[in-house]
């Protein structure tokens, strides 16, 4: 019979059950003891029944005192979970390494003065968590092992004094999902990220994104971009099957000068400009965005938005005027495919709407519909007849045609 006793303290529902010891004959002998004070367990947030064998349990709400007895067993030291937070409410007693062969959760621990200190593994019927304590504090490599329906997952971390140091990785059936590197307890260094086809590559510094941020799908670049003490900075690029689609620059944050993103005609097949960002200057921001055949199709003046900021994909913008609650004064002209006009608007402020003349046009060119805004509305036939006047509406102004 094992005599080494395993003493544990359970704090709220980091609930750990365990037993250990055996006979070598068929008479019925207490094995360990098991016991928990009224405080162990908070009541109102935890409540389980454990079963051993189909033949005896233990009720959290009813037995305080617990004795477990077991006929020809092997040594065990069962456990429903466990993870490295519950470490800390444990407590182990004079605790040595014991070989288990069919137990489906073994929880074992190497201590010095009820410390964990040393050796700590615990195995279960498909997982495998090795690591080392110095003083109470995870110290080394840790390696968890995890297989399920054929499929092995293994992380792998490092700490030094109970903080990450050194390389952390997690692989799939052998493949890198990502590797990290940490500094004292800080990202340092190169960070990979894997996204099956795709690898993201970020540069730390104590703690902070520094110099290159790369993106790469089947090794060609997709991403290139700078940060400067954790915030995005310089020339930012962005390919697609190898070829440029968007370029441009950040300023501590946000962007500046020239912005150009390229699509590529669905038809044709050729690279054109679809949209081109002027922040050359902030008080008068400018977004143009082009047909295929390279005529304009929207241009967009933001005037007065200091703290304008775009975000949004190659496809897609979010525009947020924040000194204004959000709402950014702007012009807007509108084109048809050849070439010509389509209509002028305005929206933002009432402030800002004021007096401003809103146009709609024909595609040949002539006026359709114009107005002051708080004034009166004139509607054109395509000679230019004036067949309708009315109240300013914001209506014939907003109808959407298919380019």
């Amino acid at each position: 019979m094992i005599k080494n006793i395993l003493k544990n303290t359970l704090t709220g529902i980091s609930l750990i059950i365990g037993f250990l010891g055996f006979s070598q004959d068929n008479e019925s002998v207490v094995d360990s003891v098991f016991k928990l004070t009224p405080n162990s367990i908070n009541k109102n947030n935890y409540y389980l029944t454990y079963e051993v064998n189909e033949r005896y349990q233990f009720d959290s709400e009813k037995n305080k005192d617990l004795k477990w007895v077991k006929n020809n067993l092997e040594v065990l030291w069962v456990i429903p979970s466990m993870n490295l937070e519950t470490t800390e409410n444990v407590s182990w007693e004079n605790v040595n390494w014991v070989e288990v062969n069919s137990n489906p959760d073994v929880f074992l621990c190497e201590t010095t003065n009820n410390i964990p200190n040393g050796k700590w593994k615990y195995t279960s019927s498909n997982k495998t968590i090795t690591g080392n304590f110095r003083n109470g504090l995870a110290e080394g490599a840790w390696d968890e092992t995890e297989t399920i329906q054929n499929k092995t997952r293994h992380v792998h971390q490092e700490f030094r004094n109970g903080i990450p140091n050194g390389e952390w990785y997690e692989e799939h059936n052998g493949i890198k999902w990502y590797s990290h590197v940490f500094l004292n307890g800080k990202p340092n260094g190169l960070w990979f990220d894997y996204f099956r086809n795709k690898k993201r590559e970020t540069n730390y510094e104590n703690g902070c994104k520094n110099g290159v941020c790369k993106t790469t799908v089947d090794g060609e670049i997709e991403q290139l971009y700078y940060y400067s003490n954790g915030i995005v900075n310089g020339d930012y690029f962005e390919y697609s099957s190898n070829t440029l689609v968007k370029k441009g620059s950040y300023d501590m944050g946000k962007p500046n000068k020239i912005w150009e993103i390229h699509k590529i005609d669905k038809t044709t097949k050729i690279r054109y400009l679809a949209y081109h960002y002027d922040f050359s200057n902030i008080l008068q921001v400018k977004i143009s965005e082009y047909y295929s055949n390279s005529k304009p199709k929207k241009i967009e003046i933001y005037e007065n938005n200091v703290d304008l900021i775009i975000g949004g994909g190659s496809s897609s913008r979010i525009v947020n005027c924040n000194q204004n609650n959000g709402v950014c004064n702007k012009q807007t002209k509108t084109y048809f495919a050849n070439g010509n006009a389509d209509k002028i608007v305005y929206s933002g402020s009432k402030e800002y709407l004021v007096n401003k003349k809103f146009v709609s046009y024909f595609e040949n060119g002539k006026i359709k519909c114009e107005g002051i805004f708080g004034g009166n509305l004139k509607h054109y036939d395509l000679t230019g007849k004036i067949v309708s006047q009315s109240l300013f509406s914001i209506d014939p102004f907003t109808e959407i045609r298919e380019n």
